[in-house]
């Protein structure tokens, strides 16, 4: 397996720093701040139209989705007879209950998809055969999934969501439905941290756009894999937590050795002995929010960790 910059960057002497900015504002705060890399929540960041021109991100960029869910190439997907690859339908999808056939192709891109609950079939028949939900997650305002397709299928997916979706809000009497679609920059340089639950999925050919780095997601109270399904795609992790202390008790249950980064979402910063006692956890990496001082951590950590 040949690492991603992220992983280089874990596996290297020291602690790489990676700020999460607020606002698209600070994104040029951070690339003149000389940090390892730019944290991005896709859950929380304005959504963009599926298509649309992005901001230029420092390299590497980590991009975090949802934090749990299901993933269908972790259940359905085999290999065919053909040499192929194949899956049953979804449940309340087109050919219920069938198989269906993958288009597997290098030009593959990830759509976040974001409808009410009621609007599940409709985007079942939308999304129709080639479509691979790479992860399917429930929020209390309806579902957020992950979808990966073909590059030159973007458009007519897209067109048949907004009439299916909204079309059936209208012929229910309904105001508009909440609908809204926007592509995940994703490729060389990008890393996506995911669930566990997608492991399978990660080795399924074309499931991600070539080049897209993957990141494991633990914290605490999350569910771990088992230590076999563990052995399947190992990757870096990506430890969320409030403090230094919560990300070392949660580092005791990874694998030996494991590579893995400190998300800490709490403030104030960590302070120097902190700092220290995640290298001697065998941490790799640490995030923080912008705004909580990047710049600061920055000095900090050039300054007391070698």
């Amino acid at each position: 397996m040949t690492l991603g910059r992220v992983a280089e960057l874990l596996a290297s002497p020291g602690l790489a720093l990676f700020a999460q900015p607020r606002l698209l504002a600070e994104l040029d705060q951070v690339k003149a701040s000389g940090l390892s890399g730019c944290v991005l929540d896709e859950t929380e960041c304005p959504m963009r139209p599926a298509g649309s021109a992005t901001a230029t991100l420092p390299k590497p960029e980590i991009r975090l989705v949802a934090a749990s869910g299901e993933c269908e190439c972790a259940h359905d997907v085999r290999r065919d007879a053909a040499g192929g690859w194949s899956a049953d339908a979804p449940r309340s999808g087109p050919s219920s209950g069938g198989p269906r056939h993958y288009a597997i192709s290098d030009d593959r891109l990830l759509l976040r998809i974001q409808a009410p609950e009621s609007a599940v079939p409709s985007v079942n028949s939308a999304l129709q055969l080639d479509a691979l939900r790479v992860l399917e997650s429930s929020t209390a305002g309806g579902i957020d999934w992950l979808v990966s397709l073909d590059e030159e299928e973007e458009e007519e997916v897209v067109e048949r969501l907004e009439c299916g979706v909204q079309g059936e809000a209208f012929r229910r009497g309904e105001r508009r439905s909440v609908l809204r679609i926007s592509r995940v920059p994703a490729g060389p340089g990008t890393a996506l941290v995911l669930p566990e639950a997608c492991r399978v999925g990660v080795c399924t050919p074309g499931a991600l756009p070539r080049g897209t780095e993957v990141l494991w997601r633990a914290g605490l109270g999350a569910r771990s894999a088992t230590p076999l399904e563990r052995c399947i795609a190992p990757r870096p992790f990506w430890v969320t937590a409030g403090r230094a202390a919560d990300a070392c008790l949660v580092a005791r249950s990874l694998p030996r050795g494991a590579a893995w980064a400190a998300h800490l979402r709490a403030s104030p910063l960590p302070t120097p002995s902190e700092l220290e006692s995640l290298l001697e956890a065998g941490c790799g990496g640490v995030a923080v929010r912008w705004e909580h001082g990047g710049r600061r951590l920055s000095c900090l950590l050039s300054r007391n960790v070698s």
